[in-house]
């Protein structure tokens, strides 16, 4: 059987399609208005243009920026509301394919999750820095 995932109960699971339930957020810190946010703001930022690789670190900034203003919310938190609006986004989007879905989440897992933690450790670094305008 081809597209079949082994899991630690023994069972398998086809991951020939990809999906999300969109009814709640992941981490029961956030809450479903938050991750519609979230979801808003990537479609803002593409305006009708599909996701893909191209595009995906600039969505990523974005809703970076956004989440910036959750106070209410920590760094880990922050991270899993980006990865679940991100998901849900790319699951839901029906432009795309079932390859691109899969390649694009695979992305997430891999790219976008150590791209969050870098572009953070690196703001915390230019904050400290005297030379906070020289990246601008």
């Amino acid at each position: 059987m081809e597209n079949v995932a082994p899991v630690s109960d023994n069972k398998e699971v086809d991951t020939k399609e990809v999906t999300t339930p969109r009814n709640a957020p992941v981490d029961i810190r956030t809450s479903r208005e938050q991750l519609d946010m979230v979801v808003k703001t990537i479609s803002d930022v593409l305006s009708g243009r599909k996701i893909d690789q191209y595009n995906l670190l600039r969505v990523v900034l974005a809703i970076m920026r956004m989440l910036d203003g959750f106070k209410t919310l920590n760094g880990s938190a922050k991270k899993n509301l980006l990865m679940d609006g991100l998901q849900n986004y790319i699951t839901e989007d029906k432009n795309l394919t079932q390859e691109e879905k899969l390649a694009l989440v695979a992305l997430l897992d891999t790219v976008v999750s150590q791209a969050v933690d870098l572009f953070c450790e690196v703001a915390a670094e230019v904050k400290k820095s005297k030379c906070f305008g020289c990246f601008k």
